[in-house]
């Protein structure tokens, strides 16, 4: 399974001397299976420790980077591996339901081939 994070929102606010510190974030991570089969959890998560927040690790709003915040969301899943677990179980629920589903396209419908 290949996963790929999406980040959808940020939430800011100034903390002591530091401006637009992110203090929460709205995200997704899409799984895709081999047969190009996907699945996407979304999730919400608050950066609450703000106690090693100084000038020597602030990154101001304007220069962060997508793979920053990654990173952060990350660290936080790596330090809870039973929730880790369970957003990977959703996206493979998510795809284990889209492959019962069958559609049919307007150029694929039963009447068209009669």
């Amino acid at each position: 399974m290949k996963y790929n994070f999406s980040i959808n929102e940020l939430r800011r606010e100034d903390v002591g001397e530091f401006e637009d510190v992110v203090t929460h974030i709205r995200w997704s991570l899409t799984g895709t299976d081999p047969d190009g089969y996907k699945g996407t959890f979304s999730g919400a998560t608050p950066v609450e420790d703000l106690s090693e927040l100084s000038e020597l690790t602030f990154v101001p709003y304007s220069e962060l980077k997508e793979k920053d915040v990654i990173g952060w969301i990350e660290v936080i899943l790596d330090a809870n591996e039973h929730y880790r677990q369970h957003i990977k179980d959703r996206i493979q629920e998510s795809i284990n339901n889209e492959r019962l589903v069958k559609l049919a396209s307007k150029n694929n419908l039963p009447w068209l081939n009669t």
